[in-house]
């Protein structure tokens, strides 16, 4: 992935202030796609309507997560993980 405002200094119109800004490369999919097809993501009644499509379409028996992206704090990605346990993981128990 192409990083835009890595050649600019912070001080210049358009940088990033020290954080790349994600440009797609031509193969990737779109964030529409992401969303719809990759990504679980959402409330708990639709991370179950997502995660059931996956197992339903490939099979999966054991599913693998990551709630720390970005700069969330932990405090909140702590309280995501505790959301899943709590409100989704019984639904494939």
């Amino acid at each position: 992935m192409e990083h835009a405002g890595d050649a600019e200094p912070a001080s210049s119109p358009g940088a990033s202030g020290g954080r790349a800004i994600a440009v797609p490369g031509p193969d990737e999919p779109s964030l529409e796609d992401l969303l719809d097809r990759f990504l679980v993501i959402g409330t708990p009644d639709s991370c179950i309507r997502q995660i059931g499509r996956i197992r339903d379409l490939v099979g999966i028996t054991h599913f693998n997560c990551s709630f720390w992206f970005g700069d969330l704090e932990q405090a909140r990605v702590l309280r995501s993980m505790e959301m899943f346990a709590r409100e989704v993981m019984p639904a494939f128990a």
